[in-house]
């Protein structure tokens, strides 16, 4: 089992997380957020996205915008951002470059676009709960 906090609330996941994965998300609440925030808008569980499995198509492409999101908004590096998901830094960089691609189709742009104003804005709420605590 593995908890995590996301403003006040605490959430269970039962996941097969590395130690090295399980150490960065404790210490990381923004991408604690995205990955949340990711999960929810695609109606996956948020395990599903750091599972070492590959899932369904709806999964990939959710693990792929949440190591998008914190690659590229989050400015995480492709090596921390890979051991975040268990995996390498080569695979969120093809994560990366697909969701880029699929970006030139103007409803997806949107839906990227609505994703990263969320971060950008809960990023402050974020520290400011952090400054808080």
């Amino acid at each position: 089992m593995h908890f995590y906090q996301i403003y006040k609330h605490t959430y269970q996941v039962e996941t097969d997380l590395s130690p090295v994965s399980t150490r960065l998300l404790a210490d990381d609440l923004e991408a604690q957020f995205v990955l949340n925030l990711v999960a929810c808008a695609r109606q996956v569980n948020s395990a599903e996205l750091l599972s070492k499995a590959r899932g369904d198509g709806n999964i990939c492409l959710a693990r792929q915008t949440a190591m998008y999101l914190i690659n590229v908004i989050l400015r995480r590096s492709l090596t921390y951002t890979g051991d975040l998901f268990g995996r390498d830094r080569r695979t969120v960089a093809h994560a990366c470059a697909r969701i880029e691609e699929m970006r030139e189709r103007p409803p997806f742009d949107r839906v990227i676009d609505c994703f990263e104003k969320t971060v950008l804005l809960a990023m402050i709420d974020l520290n400011d709960f952090a400054e808080q605590a």
